[in-house]
């Protein structure tokens, strides 16, 4: 009897090495660190904490675990628009029965598919039970991604462009503030309304030498901005009514 009592805990032993060396070697073909934006980091003393991150970064979880007791961190609790992370574990030292760290990587949907708030509740169990011996449970606010600007300039006049909510219309136009000439918005809708105005000196020095006038729109506000607008922008000089030029252009702007 105390013969078969041995082997059946020879076997058991080794069945739990060969599953703590099959954890670490399926972790290997995960994302590396290294293939990741990483937002942020949390451990055991992050348990029940928020973490902000930008959308397309990554959330690593890392935990102490080992899965030669049989036990190991699994996701017990999330939402679908988030999903599950990558799982890799990584032994602390060389000795049997030693443990490590199990790292569970989550990289961040983009395009505004998963911006807000998700709860992640993880179970420190064995996968043939049922109940947990300890938990790990934290949010993860998925913040929007700053939008990279319309861009027109000189050669774009008439164009129509197309934007999204958030992203900025930037016009760029030839000027040279020492004639006493300006671009000046003459028509524009209400909700569209008018831009920030910056006029950039050249870099030349050269006297009297022109430069650029950028005028700048948001397109998300307090009113609906979804449509189309059009914009006229004439350059005046003060105290004219006469245009030297005029530049004009339309923007749909889609939710």
């Amino acid at each position: 009897m105390r013969l078969r009592i041995l082997s059946f805990s020879t076997v058991a032993c080794l069945g739990l090495t060969l599953a703590a060396c099959a954890s670490e070697d399926a972790g290997s073909v995960a994302e590396t660190d290294a293939d990741l934006t990483l937002g942020t980091t949390l451990t055991e003393a992050d348990n029940g904490s928020t973490a902000a991150v930008v959308e397309g970064q990554s959330v690593l979880v890392a935990l102490a675990s080992n899965p030669t007791t049989g036990y190991d961190w699994a996701v017990t609790s999330v939402d679908k628009s988030l999903g599950y992370p990558t799982t890799k574990y990584v032994k602390s030292g060389s000795a049997t029965g030693s443990g490590g760290t199990t790292k569970l990587t989550w990289k961040t949907p983009t395009g505004g598919l998963a911006v807000g708030k998700h709860k992640v509740t993880l179970g420190y169990r064995r996968s043939w039970e049922a109940k947990d011996i300890k938990t790990f449970s934290f949010t993860i606010d998925i913040k929007a991604a700053a939008s990279k600007a319309v861009k027109l300039d000189d050669t774009d006049n008439g164009t129509v462009a197309v934007a999204k909510a958030g992203q900025d219309i930037v016009v760029t136009l030839s000027s040279n503030a020492t004639t006493g000439y300006a671009w000046k918005v003459t028509s524009t809708d209400k909700t569209f309304g008018y831009p920030t105005d910056k006029y950039v000196a050249p870099t030349s020095g050269a006297v009297g030498a022109g430069g650029q006038q950028v005028l700048t729109w948001k397109t998300s506000g307090p009113l609906p901005m979804a449509g189309t607008h059009k914009v006229t922008l004439q350059y005046l000089k003060s105290g004219s009514s006469t245009p030297a030029k005029t530049f004009a252009f339309s923007v749909k702007i889609q939710n």
